[in-house]
């Protein structure tokens, strides 16, 4: 009997830790979950500011490509493009001079 009075405290004790065990297994379960919920919103605002990211890095290289380069490159274009007329139009003034010389010749 003396035996038995020392077991059952011992027992109801295992009981208690027993149950306080669970209590922390289901906190721990808890906790868990909302440490992967929260990754997850996580993860969701890490993809968003990337998304930003980009479209802000492609707007600035957007602006740079219209406001730097492309009226260096327009310039540059319309420059070939004026001495190839100015070009042809010297060609064209020197055959229409040699030609009026000619005809005045003839005309003498």
């Amino acid at each position: 009997q003396d035996m038995l009075d020392k077991i059952q405290p011992l027992e109801s004790q295992i009981c208690e830790l027993e149950v306080g065990r669970r209590k922390e297994l289901e906190r721990a379960e808890a906790f868990l979950k909302r440490l992967e919920k929260h990754q997850h919103q996580t993860e969701l605002l890490e993809n968003r500011l990337n998304d930003e990211l980009s479209t802000r890095a492609l707007s600035l290289l957007f602006r740079q490509l219209i406001f730097t380069e492309l009226p260096t490159t327009l310039e540059s274009f319309m420059s070939d493009k004026f001495q190839a007329f100015k070009k042809m139009t010297e060609s064209v003034e020197k055959k229409l001079e040699g030609e009026m010389a000619l005809l005045a010749k003839k005309e003498h």
